[in-house]
């Protein structure tokens, strides 16, 4: 799922996420639609270690709502459901 937004959106959610900063970077990447030009897409990325954190609420429910209005498989539904949201 991808969601358009403008910088001063980016530069939001980088403020929420803690980015720059010890839990997350920005990760640039190309996305190709089944139909349509590559979209510039970003993506945060944590290093992988217990001190990276977990996810804002606000952040987790983006790709949780996404995923239920595009029908994704439920196998998928119940990984995002299991991550738990920072305090």
């Amino acid at each position: 799922m991808l969601y358009r937004i403008t910088r001063a959106e980016l530069v939001r959610l980088d403020q929420s996420e803690g980015v720059p900063g010890r839990r997350y970077r920005r990760l640039w990447a190309e996305a190709v639609p089944e139909q349509g030009e590559p979209l510039r897409e970003v993506t945060y990325i944590a290093d992988g270690d217990e001190r990276d954190g977990d996810p804002s609420l606000r952040y987790i429910t983006l790709p949780r709502e996404g995923a239920r209005a595009h029908g994704l498989p439920e196998h998928y539904l119940r990984i995002l459901d299991q991550v738990r949201p920072a305090s």
